[in-house]
């Protein structure tokens, strides 16, 4: 995923109940000639188009399945949104790969939906 292009997925479905998603991408640092310090990033994983009568959750971890894990649960037809924010040293390879699950809430009693959902992925310097 380059820097300064935010990429949205779509035509994704959690059908039927008790489906879930799961997705992978890598986040690169920008190739400068000059630097100081570090290179400080944002990424930011959105969940839009959640259909009105789903609950879905966002889970999202930095470099591995277990680590760093940052969850979004706001209910029923709501964007689910998580943001890091992380700093690149110069020189060397900082790229940041990430795990995306997007499942429904446990608790929810409404039927599966073949409506679509929408991932944006976005990337930038902060």
């Amino acid at each position: 995923l380059d820097n300064n292009q935010p990429r949205d997925f779509n035509g994704f479905k959690l059908y039927p109940d008790g489906d879930e998603d799961t997705y992978r991408f890598v986040a690169t640092e920008d190739e400068f000639n000059f630097c100081i310090g570090s290179e400080p990033y944002r990424t930011t994983i959105q969940l839009l188009d959640v259909p009105s009568n789903r609950d879905f959750d966002l889970e999202v971890f930095e470099n591995s399945c277990g680590t760093n894990r940052k969850v979004s649960v706001n209910g029923t037809g709501a964007t689910e949104s998580v943001t890091y924010d992380w700093d690149g040293g110069c020189g060397g390879d900082d790229d940041k790969t990430f795990f995306v699950r997007i499942h429904s809430f446990p608790s929810s009693t409404e039927p599966g939906s073949c409506e679509a959902y929408r991932l944006r992925i976005t990337h930038d310097r902060r």
